[in-house]
C-alpha cells in the first residue's frame, strides 16, 4: 500500500500521519501521479520551499506526495520512494472522500 502524505514548505513538511493508505494503482488512477513524477528514494523524504520559512506553517500543506513501499512500486513497476501528485491537498481530499485539510491554505 502506498502512504499519501500532505506536505508543507519548509523544515516540518508534515504533522501526524498519512492522509490515506491506498494500494499505487489507486494512486495513478485517482490522483493521477505516474513514475515520471519521482523525487526521491525511501531514504530521502522530499523537502519543498526554503530551510527555516517562519510562514510555511501559516500557508499549510501545499504538496501531495506519495510514498511508494519497495515491494508495491516494484510489483507495480515503479522505483520505491515519494513521488509528487500535481493535484492541491483540497483535491486531494476531495478525491480520495476524506475529511477537510488541516491546516487550510485558505485559513
Amino acid at each position: 500500500m502506498a502512504k499519501v502524505w500532505l506536505c508543507r514548505d519548509g523544515d516540518n513538511p508534515t504533522t501526524g500521519g498519512p492522509l490515506a493508505v491506498i494500494p499505487l494503482a489507486e494512486c495513478e488512477a485517482t490522483l493521477r501521479v505516474s513514475r515520471a513524477d519521482y523525487l526521491s528514494d525511501p531514504s530521502a523524504p522530499p523537502r519543498f520551499g526554503k530551510a527555516g520559512d517562519p510562514l510555511a506553517t501559516i500557508r499549510g500543506y501545499q504538496h501531495v506526495v506519495i510514498e511508494a513501499s519497495a515491494a508495491e512500486a516494484t510489483a507495480f513497476g515503479w522505483r520505491p520512494g515519494f513521488y509528487r501528485a500535481h493535484i492541491s491537498p483540497e483535491e486531494a481530499h476531495k478525491l480520495l472522500r476524506v475529511g477537510q485539510p488541516y491546516p487550510s491554505k485558505s485559513g
